[in-house]
């Protein structure tokens, strides 16, 4: 991982991670003065819209996207969080 720089915002310190011209902030830098922490992370990332949104962002931008499998996982999601997580859907999601 490339060296990061450290953004200080009231008492957090987060990360930014340069790599190839674009900078990547630390969500859970961000998150760990919150009292849910990085709960806040999987609350978000497993919000509908986030999910639709990663999907259609995938099929504009990644050749190798298996959108049916995508999105038969991601409504599982909704239905069974304990049978799928983000995680399962993201290792899928390059499966053709």
């Amino acid at each position: 991982m490339a060296k990061g720089r450290i953004l200080q915002v009231k008492q957090s310190e987060i990360t930014i991670i340069s790599q190839q011209n674009t900078d990547y902030i630390s969500l859970t830098d961000m998150t760990v003065t919150f009292r849910e922490g990085s709960g806040l992370i999987s609350k978000w990332i497993t919000n509908k819209n986030t999910i639709e949104y990663l999907g259609v962002w995938e099929r504009i931008n990644n050749p190798n996207f298996n959108y049916p499998e995508f999105g038969v996982n991601s409504k599982l999601i909704f239905i069974n969080f304990s049978q799928l997580t983000f995680t399962t859907l993201i290792k899928k999601k390059d499966s053709k």
